[in-house]
């Protein structure tokens, strides 16, 4: 019998505890390296939609199943965004060189003065490029719901990039 029980998964068929040691490492060496800035946010952002597709499942479940995330989700989506926001901490403004193909679409960013760069938090963000709007969607997520490490405590260091009404939020 091949069910995810059986093979000692969890319910959502996959071994989130394996996968999540290896994802947020992999991040983490993504986020460090150097090379294709574009290469580099096209990888991350598929890394983001791990978590983005964690929490579509349990939004998805049904409200007898709502239990939130079981351990090994919380880790996978935790230690995975920990690992993307370091790649927002310094980041001081946008690529112009990102945003070329999408100008037409967006406003000129305000912030070429060296300002950091406010993530627009919130479920569909105007965030110029995929990847920050994938992110700003994962960190606008309900605090409620335990990740590890705790979503508000991902968020404390990314304080210079918030809005006082989204620090604001963040439990006490």
């Amino acid at each position: 019998e091949y069910t995810a029980s059986a093979l000692g998964l969890g319910r959502n068929g996959w071994d989130a505890g394996r996968l999540g040691r290896v994802l947020a490492r992999a991040v983490q060496a993504w986020v460090a390296w150097h090379g294709d800035d574009r290469a580099k946010d096209d990888i991350l952002e598929e890394a983001a939609g791990v978590p983005y597709d964690i929490w579509q499942e349990l939004d998805a479940r049904g409200d007898d199943e709502k239990t939130g995330l079981d351990e090994e989700e919380a880790c996978v989506v935790g230690e995975t965004l920990q690992q993307l926001a370091e790649y927002i901490v310094p980041l001081k403004f946008v690529s112009y060189s990102l945003l070329l193909p999408l100008l037409t679409d967006l406003p000129p960013l305000r912030n070429r003065d060296g300002t950091p760069y406010i993530l627009p938090l919130g479920p569909h963000p105007p965030a110029p490029t995929p990847l920050l709007r994938r992110l700003c969607s994962l960190l606008s997520r309900d605090h409620a719901v335990p990740t590890s490490p705790l979503l508000s405590t991902i968020l404390i260091p990314l304080s210079s990039h918030l809005t006082d009404a989204s620090t604001s939020l963040l439990p006490l």
